[in-house]
């Protein structure tokens, strides 16, 4: 099995992504990594280039960087860095994205919630561009703002707003019904009003998919 290990050097001005071959534990040539979709050919002083190359359609299995889960409010764009959970293979068995490369991207908003859009992808140290993106991740309610938590308030104040407007009417007798009936009521104002978001756990598993053709060029 064929591992490439990514480096970056200078050629003629422009960056390349340089891949080292390993296999079995040994160095073996320099490997390069062509832009996407470039077909960019070397100079033959290099050698005779091998092309190694991920179809458009390739599936990336990652999850949120960070133990922290994000909350995407509807409609807003949010920076967010994902790390890649499986080696991505060619036909051959050969590793072109290692798991633990990184992919930085933005969550953008979408009908019905959100979606991830990547714009790089990075893995020991080198960077190339990156077009790919999630499938919708559908909002719901601001669990913040309707878990228990919150609702216990909300029906404070509905019980607490009963018992002031049983007072102000001049209600002598104040009855558990009317109380009840101002927590409920709390409640479900608190689920009604809270806002939608797009909820990242960290365990989620974000599935992207690749837009464009992924060229490693290999001497």
């Amino acid at each position: 099995m064929h591992h490439l290990v990514w480096r970056v050097v200078v050629w003629r001005g422009a960056a390349i992504a340089a891949l080292s071959l390993l296999s079995l534990g040994a160095m073996t040539p320099t490997a390069l990594l062509a832009q996407t979709g470039t077909g960019r050919r070397f100079p033959s002083s290099l050698g005779t280039p091998v092309t190694f190359s991920l179809p458009p359609g390739q599936p990336l299995a990652t999850r949120l960087v960070g133990a922290e889960t994000l909350y995407v409010p509807t409609g807003e764009t949010v920076p967010a860095q994902l790390r890649v959970e499986q080696d991505v293979r060619d036909r051959n068995g050969t590793i072109l994205i290692p798991a633990g490369a990184t992919i930085d991207g933005r969550f953008v908003p979408v009908s019905g919630g959100s979606k991830y859009v990547a714009q790089s992808l990075t893995s020991r140290g080198a960077t190339i561009r990156l077009q790919a993106e999630s499938a919708t991740i559908n909002d719901i309610k601001d669990p913040r703002e309707t878990g228990l938590g919150s609702i216990a308030v909300d029906s404070a104040i509905g019980a607490a707003t009963a018992a002031v407007l049983a007072g102000v009417i001049g209600d002598r007798v104040l009855s558990t019904e009317k109380i009840l009936g101002g927590a409920v009521a709390g409640a479900i104002l608190g689920n009604v009003t809270a806002p939608q978001v797009t909820v990242i756990e960290p365990n989620l598993s974000v599935t992207l998919t690749t837009q464009q053709e992924l060229r490693f060029v290999q001497r």
